[in-house]
């Protein structure tokens, strides 16, 4: 019985047309200069939208197809990595080598400083 009251309260709110009417207004209070205008602007719209109900007559997507969708968006994934790697997208950028001279000199064993 609960189900048949639910069927029938759906197709009948189905039936019905609804609008949505929405109001926006603004109105100026202060000016961040010197206006030579005496008034201030302000204005008010309002828009209205209908809304109408469609018959139901999905058809559920087959699921080797949303499996073959999803397999070309892996492909396309990995085709896309692959012609970054291949410009050198993923290569490091290191910074310039400095000197030998200076890496030599804080070694300790070239300071005579044999404890580290």
């Amino acid at each position: 019985m609960r189900d048949l009251f639910f069927l029938s309260f759906q197709a009948e709110n189905q039936n019905r047309s609804y609008v949505v009417r929405s109001t926006a207004s603004f109105s100026v209070i202060e000016m961040p200069y010197k206006n030579l205008v005496s008034e201030l602007p302000s204005n008010s719209t309002t828009v209205s939208v209908s809304v109408m109900w469609l018959a139901d007559d999905a058809v559920p997507v087959p699921g080797w197809v949303v499996a073959l969708a999803v397999l070309a968006g892996l492909l396309l994934l990995a085709l896309l990595i692959f012609i970054m790697y291949k410009l050198g997208f993923f290569n490091r950028v290191r910074p310039p080598q400095e000197d030998c001279t200076e890496k030599e000199q804080l070694q300790p064993e070239e300071n005579g400083n044999t404890d580290a």
